[in-house]
């Protein structure tokens, strides 16, 4: 099998790290000003208050920028400090259904992690990743890990209901982006597939639920696998070999 074609290998979550230490990065940017200011103001106060000679309003000024800048600093930061959270959350989320996923692994089922893939979106370059991709002989499929929780379940209720290709959480709210990301995913495979054997491959378009019950109510995984971890490793194990994608598992 020859990895090299098509993707470059990544670690699970690559492209979250990468997120993370560019908001931590940022953080640092937005403490520069305020800490410029800061500086000069002590300066500019000690000439006010005798030690140096300058004029008070110079000193109240800076004293005035300061307390701006600080306060700007302080929204930015608390902002980027809850996108890093989020990431953070996301990076175990994938690292954990990564891990469970190369359990999987054999000399008929190759795991891919983080592929990084690149569209058009209004005729302008755009990036997006997928979390895994599994090519095996019982079929092709890009998986989408979300570390999710909804506060204050029910005992025995449904964390999501999946129902005519629509995702519900247990408060009735539709999750249309996350379906309209796993369907997204499973399309650009598809035309890649095609794209670099001329061949046209079924993609499964999965989203693993991490530690939540999906109830699936019309029982049909032909072409959504929205589930839980745990659930996943059995649906796969029982899925039967497919003889029209074992060709394809060559390729990449």
């Amino acid at each position: 099998m020859n990895r090299k074609q098509h993707f470059r290998p990544h670690v699970q979550g690559e492209s979250l790290e990468w997120r993370i230490q560019e908001l931590s990065d940022k953080m640092y940017e937005y403490l520069i000003l305020p800490t410029v200011t800061l500086v000069a103001s002590v300066y500019f106060w000690m000439i006010a208050l005798g030690f140096l000679k300058v004029n008070v309003l110079a000193a109240v000024f800076m004293t005035s920028l300061l307390i701006i800048c600080s306060i700007r600093a302080f929204f930015k930061i608390r902002g980027i400090h809850k996108q890093i959270h989020r990431c953070q959350k996301g990076l175990d989320g994938e690292r954990f259904v990564g891990s469970n996923l190369e359990k999987l692994s054999s000399n008929k089922t190759f795991i891919f992690h983080d592929i990084v893939c690149e569209t058009q979106n209004k005729a302008k370059p755009f990036n997006f990743n997928i979390d895994h991709v599994i090519i095996s002989t019982k079929g092709i499929f890009t998986v989408d890990a979300k570390n999710w929780s909804l506060a204050d379940r029910e005992y025995n209720q449904a964390d999501f209901i999946f129902k005519d290709n629509e995702l519900i959480d247990s408060t009735g709210v539709l999750q249309s982006d996350l379906m309209y990301k796993v369907e997204s995913q499973g399309r650009w495979l598809e035309s890649k597939i095609y794209e670099w054997i001329g061949k046209k491959y079924p993609v499964y378009r999965t989203g693993i639920m991490i530690g939540a019950f999906v109830n699936n109510v019309d029982k049909d995984f032909s072409k959504y696998w929205i589930v839980n971890d745990g659930a996943f490793a059995r649906l796969f194990e029982k899925e039967t070999e497919k003889n029209h994608v074992a060709g394809c598992a060559t390729h990449f």
